[in-house]
């Protein structure tokens, strides 16, 4: 966790600090439980990083900077030579939206989460089907019919598959 969310809201700059430390986590043999003081203070000695290049030991190093302000921000991370040099094929937004109007075309994506089809799924038969009982008055304090509601909804073998979840009262 990065220090200034001890004391302030999250910040993107918490972010950065997190991939830091995922990717020190990643990239190297540092017990991160052990050594988050130093973490966290900016005092990581080079040999804890072990035989990681150089120019990603900086990288990490400048995103867990302990002030917030000396951290690259994402549009320097997005811009910085070295990771694009490694970046093969950036993604982009339009190839994105061109495969999801792709997948609209021939239907709901998932009609489980779609309100359109929530009643042919789930019928309004099924949905209302049983009545639910709370199990304590909540205007009295005595807690004995509470502990009777609970005991007949326990007890299974004494009511039918039908009406077993739905803890109805006897009284």
């Amino acid at each position: 966790m990065a220090p200034e969310i001890l004391n302030d809201s999250p910040t993107t700059a918490a972010d950065i600090y997190s991939l830091g430390v995922s990717l020190l986590e990643l990239a190297t043999t540092i017990d991160l439980r052990e050594q988050s003081h130093k973490v966290r203070n900016g005092e990581l000695a080079y040999e804890l990083f072990g035989s990681i290049h150089q120019e990603l030991r900086e990288m990490i190093l400048s995103l867990i900077r302990p002030d917030p302000l000396d951290r690259p921000t994402t549009s320097q991370l997005m811009n910085d030579e070295k990771l694009l040099a490694s970046t093969r094929d950036r993604v982009t937004f339009r190839r994105i939206e061109a495969n999801r109007k792709m997948k609209l075309q021939s239907g709901p994506l998932d009609k489980d989460w779609d309100f359109e089809f929530e009643d042919e799924i789930h019928p309004p038969s099924l949905r209302f089907s049983k009545p639910r009982v709370p199990l304590r008055d909540l205007r009295r304090d005595d807690i004995a019919d509470t502990v009777e509601s609970v005991r007949a909804c326990l007890r299974f073998e004494d009511s039918s598959d039908d009406d077993s979840p739905s803890c109805r009262s006897e009284k």
